[in-house]
């Protein structure tokens, strides 16, 4: 995991848009991709046309993901983060 420091994001204003800034806090992030072999490990299956343990995942549903990660974190008491959104997405690419 490689932690990516709070940062702000300012948005210009355009005609159907006020300017804005949003803070982001900073988060955690994995810092190598998920191969399949390790997605069908903790999801059961990877619906892919390119079925190859060490390919990296090409594609994730949310929703998937986050009732997925309730579900093995319920027994713990944990309860983690959500996944990268577009405002931390934007972040990244800064």
């Amino acid at each position: 995991m490689v932690y990516v420091p709070a940062g702000d994001l300012e948005r210009e204003a355009g005609p159907t848009r006020h300017a804005m800034t949003v803070h982001i806090e900073g988060f955690y992030l994995g810092k190598y991709e998920v191969t399949q072999a390790q997605w069908k490990a903790i999801m059961g299956e990877y619906p892919t046309e390119f079925d190859w343990d060490s390919l990296p995942v090409e594609f994730t549903v949310e929703g998937a993901i986050s009732d997925r990660a309730r579900e093995l974190a319920e027994p713990t008491g944990f309860i983690g983060d959500n996944l990268p959104g577009r405002h931390e997405d934007r972040l990244l690419l800064r």
